[in-house]
């Protein structure tokens, strides 16, 4: 099965939930009002550097932001989150470890935040540790129960652990929250065909491309399932827009179809 993943992770790091306030501890009036709102305006230059994918921008605003606001619960965990991205992307294991010593030390000033908990899970997650990754990923579930991010990341960490069960009902209940989400109904409809359940694999298959026509893993494991049933027109069909958006995957398919072909000879 090919995972559909969102940005350079499988699972969703929660940035851009802002608005929060911030609280200043032992600040004079005046200049605690001042340091708080130049810590958020350190945290929306943050954001933004992230949108056009400038991360190391981000976390040197994440960064100054926090030495005015220490406290500040959406920088800290922005700059984990960064952290973790530009740890994964770069391949610095550094910085991976300090995303968790932020993202740890998060948890436990605001083990009330499903945010907190939620990045920290992706971030173990990052570094192959998915068994801590799931725990995280539940007790973020366990505080914001009707957020499809968090039963989307959950359905990532569960299928990295081979739990079947538990990743089809989280990617089922991704679903039923955000109708709309294409990558969690994707990965359904993977998990459905790897369990030959191949009905409501097509049809979960036909619903994204009827969306996003050249939705890569889609096409690639409806062409799967053309094989399976031996359908070559179809398979092909699947195949060449494939060769537009994805060659690499397109030739590896199609010597799936040429093996698959030669086996019905011999």
């Amino acid at each position: 099965m090919n995972i559909t993943t969102r940005g350079s992770s499988t699972c969703v790091l929660l940035f851009l939930i802002v608005g929060g306030s911030s609280v200043a501890f032992g600040c004079g009036e005046a200049n605690a009002t001042e340091s708080i709102d130049a810590a958020r305006a350190c945290l929306q230059r943050g954001l933004g550097l992230i949108e056009q994918q400038d991360v190391r921008g981000a976390i040197r605003e994440f960064r100054t932001g926090l030495r005015l606001d220490p406290k500040h619960f959406d920088l800290r965990a922005s700059l984990g989150a960064a952290l973790s991205d530009l740890g994964e992307r770069d391949h610095d294991l550094d910085l991976s470890r300090e995303s968790l010593e932020v993202l740890e030390q998060l948890t436990r000033d605001f083990g009330h935040r499903a945010r907190a908990w939620a990045n920290l899970g992706t971030a173990y997650g990052r570094l192959g540790r998915f068994e801590e990754e799931r725990q995280a990923q539940q007790k973020a579930l366990e505080l914001d129960p009707d957020n499809a991010n968090l039963h989307y990341n959950l359905g990532v960490c569960a299928v990295e652990l081979r739990d079947t069960v538990t990743a089809i009902a989280a990617f089922r209940r991704a679903c039923e929250l955000d109708p709309d989400d294409v990558d969690a109904r994707a990965n359904l409809a993977g998990l459905f065909l790897n369990e030959g359940r191949d009905v409501e694999a097509e049809e979960l298959f036909e619903a994204v491309l009827r969306v996003v026509p050249e939705h890569r893993d889609v096409r690639y494991n409806s062409a799967l399932l053309a094989v399976r049933r031996r359908d070559w027109v179809a398979a092909e069909r699947h195949a060449n827009v494939l060769a537009r958006v994805d060659p690499a995957r397109a030739k590896r398919l199609r010597g799936i179809m040429q093996r698959a072909s030669q086996d019905l000879t011999k």
